[in-house]
């Protein structure tokens, strides 16, 4: 069961024509007291272990295992400054960091917890219990504590707190927070291949022609002729070099790749725009979540929050800034799994954000499935209209605007859900029990319909069946043409099963 819950709120100073009246019965005190506002972290799958067998063994190479941070997180930027216990800005977990959204700056404040203590206490307890190892040097497979007893060997003398410290930041598992970097899947940030597809002509605009015959456009795209349009399809069309001839240069102006997306910040001093709290459970991933507790009046800054839960595409916070859509969630490894073959670390973090592209497909795709079939082509037109937010016929490239994901993690996990297209769900549509066998076995691609190219029969066995004639024969028509008969179809009936091959 999919539970929807959904918010408005005008922040700041907006005119009284830039929200639909529909949209604004919520007043600020309404708004605040509704929170906090609770969503689950996401559990990655786990990886399934391999023991490989002795011939794969001897065919694969031996890899060294990579030692040191900057090498077993090629995906993130270290050098920042970190937070620790031992600065008391940061004792409480909080962290700061600035989002950029189009010309506006959005502050986010969020306060991370690592099985209800803060993410920082969680490193600086490790550390106390490494330095006491350290000093009575016992025997031990423990990776990180043979590094640190071998280290005190190596100087002949004891260690100290801030030199255990710098050993797990620079030589072990790396910072206690570890951020994206600012490059990370930026070559899909402009990637719009449902607008390229509608874009016939290529002139950074969809006319209302091209609106209308949208439907056209996507089954130019079906390049396996299997009668659905899927996202590949559509992205394999939009990076065909031939339209890179036709397109005009970018307009510097519109680039993203001016500044950083997200900057982490430590003023205390400005008041930050949305409050998170992200609470993670290592033992029972099932209890971690993630918290709005609350939104700041900003005059700059037109938020809109809504959100879902019950579907794994919904988890998390969707808030719009200035038009522009930002997702926010938080994800987990499950318990005792694996990254990259490195053990999650219970005591850090990661934080990272994308502009993630392909910003018309999650509208018109409306059951999240990744594909388009004869049926959901047929209203494709009107869902593309919607975008046209001045209703000028036209939509402009300017008026679509691709959405942001901000990802919080547990350990070095942040980058995975940021590395995929918003997920689509896998669906495997089962045939209802009361689905006659011989529509199950015409329907070739799977879309629940039979169209004229899947049916072998004839146009007059296909008319008789398509009772609303609409050219597609559903479940339903074929069961009902089943019921009217107490045995299999022969060669002399009008039935389908008997199709001129």
């Amino acid at each position: 069961m999919t539970i929807a819950l959904t918010l408005a709120v005008t922040i700041g100073n907006a005119s009284q024509g830039d929200e639909p009246a529909e949209k604004s019965e919520w007043e600020t005190d309404k708004f605040q007291s509704s929170f906090p506002i609770q969503w689950p972290v996401t559990t990655l799958e786990a990886s399934p272990a391999r023991s490989p067998d002795a011939s794969s063994m001897a065919a694969t190479p031996l890899q060294a295992t990579p030692t040191l941070p900057d090498v077993k997180f090629p995906n993130y930027r270290l050098g920042h400054r970190q937070p620790t216990a031992a600065n008391s800005e940061h004792s409480d977990g909080v962290v700061r960091m600035q989002l950029q959204i189009g010309r506006s700056k959005l502050i986010v404040e969020a306060t991370i917890t690592i099985d209800a203590t803060p993410f920082t206490i969680a490193r600086e307890s490790r550390v106390q219990r490494l330095v006491q190892l350290a000093s009575e040097q016992p025997a031990t497979d423990e990776r990180d504590l043979q590094t640190i007893i071998g280290y005190t060997k190596a100087v002949a003398e004891p260690i100290d707190i801030d030199q255990v410290r710098w050993i797990l930041n620079h030589w072990i598992d790396g910072p206690p927070l570890l951020v994206v970097n600012d490059h990370y899947q930026k070559f899909r940030a402009q990637a719009k291949p449902a607008f390229d597809a509608l874009d016939r002509n290529v002139d950074g605009a969809i006319s209302d022609v091209e609106i209308a015959t949208a439907a056209e456009s996507f089954r130019l795209c079906d390049t396996n002729r299997d009668e659905i349009v899927d996202a590949m399809e559509l992205e394999t069309a939009s990076s065909d070099p031939r339209r890179d001839a036709l397109k005009s240069p970018l307009d510097e102006s519109e680039t993203v790749f001016d500044q950083p997306l997200l900057r982490m910040i430590q003023d205390e001093n400005s008041t930050p725009d949305l409050e998170l709290q992200i609470a993670f459970d290592t033992s029972n991933p099932a209890e971690s979540v993630i918290r709005l507790t609350r939104v700041v009046s900003n005059p700059r800054i037109h938020v809109r929050v809504s959100a879902a839960t019950g579907s794994s595409n919904a988890n998390g916070v969707a808030i719009e800034v200035d038009d522009q859509s930002v997702h926010i969630s938080a994800v987990q490894q499950a318990a005792n799994d694996q990254v990259s073959s490195n053990q999650v670390s219970n005591d850090q973090v990661s934080i990272g954000a994308i502009v993630d592209g392909y910003p018309m497909l999650p509208h018109l795709d409306r059951n999240h499935d990744g594909r388009f079939t004869i049926r959901e082509l047929r209203t494709l037109s009107a869902q593309v209209a919607e975008f046209d937010l001045d209703d000028d016929g036209r939509i402009e490239s300017s008026e679509i605007t691709a959405p942001i994901r901000l990802v919080f993690g547990l350990g070095p996990t942040a980058h995975l859900p940021l590395a995929q297209i918003r997920s689509f769900a896998a669906t495997s549509i089962t045939p209802s029990t009361d689905t006659p066998e011989w529509f199950v076995r015409m329907d070739r691609n799977g879309d629940q319909d039979l169209s004229r190219g899947e049916f072998p029969g004839t146009a007059e066995q296909f008319d008789q069946l398509d009772e609303d004639h609409d050219d597609l024969i559903s479940p339903a028509e074929a069961t009902r043409s089943e019921s009217q008969t107490e045995s299999a179809p022969t060669k002399s009936s009008t039935s389908p099963a008997t199709p001129n091959h």
